[in-house]
């Protein structure tokens, strides 16, 4: 039997196309007389509004949920699906995976994998090379990220990283005082029903973009302004600064 090829959309940045992009610059004239003789009318640059940056960044976003298998006598955690969807939802790479180690434990009613969906899957190799060069240069949402990245044997900084099992303020909104689970926040959130059998790490990938939506605005501008804080003076012990 032929082996399955991934599922990637190579060219993602491209998917966007549907998004209406709005001008990087908006002008509006107004008329006005330059001379009573003729009233010649000449137009005046009254406003320029730069709206290049949010979309930017959007072309950049990137949800991800993995599904983990149980290997060896440890039966330790292994990757055997991935998901990654664009901004709007759109699959940019969905593929079941082959761990490197003997399966003990498919884990089936969280995982969702089955024996067959391992048999034709794409081998660890290959889907971890395809996975880092879709998400080197994103920002990747998530939730709790760190299982994620473990299980993909590679991690990214953290202003790369927007994980809603950590943001304080979706708790706040979501009226919880503790880590939520994605199954809790999409229900109490969005209104959504999720993981309702075994995990979807294509639905798990949507609801947690859709979560991220809900305070995006205030969540990126809390991250540039602790970028700007990290490189003003007062951010650091005068003991560093006066070395």
């Amino acid at each position: 039997m032929p082996r399955k090829k991934p599922e990637v959309n190579r060219d993602v940045d491209e998917s966007l196309h549907h998004v209406r992009l709005l001008p990087r610059t908006k002008v509006t004239k107004k008329a006005h007389k330059t001379d009573d003789s003729n009233h010649k009318i000449t137009p005046t640059v009254t406003a320029v509004v730069n709206m290049s940056g949010t979309f930017t960044r959007r072309a950049k976003t990137v949800a991800l949920d993995c599904e983990m298998v149980g290997v060896g006598d440890k039966k330790s955690s292994a990757l055997a699906r991935c998901t990654i969807v664009n901004y709007n939802g759109e699959v940019i790479y969905n593929s079941y995976i082959k761990p490197n180690q003997c399966v003990t434990d498919y884990r089936t009613p969280w995982s969702g994998i089955r024996p067959w969906h391992l048999k034709t899957a794409v081998p660890h190799q290959v889907a971890l090379s395809d996975i880092k060069k879709i998400l080197s240069s994103k920002i990747i949402v998530g939730h709790d990220l760190s299982n994620d990245f473990n299980v993909l044997g590679f991690s990214l900084p953290s202003h790369q990283r927007r994980d809603t099992a950590k943001y304080r303020n979706l708790r706040r909104l979501a009226g919880l005082c503790c880590q939520p689970s994605l199954k809790v926040l999409a229900h109490r959130l969005l209104g959504r029903r999720i993981q309702k059998g075994s995990h979807c790490s294509l639905e798990d990938a949507r609801a947690t973009l859709d979560i991220y939506k809900l305070m995006e605005q205030e969540w990126e501008s809390e991250f540039q302004e602790s970028s700007l804080n990290f490189f003003n003076d007062s951010f650091w012990p005068d003991d560093i600064l006066n070395t």
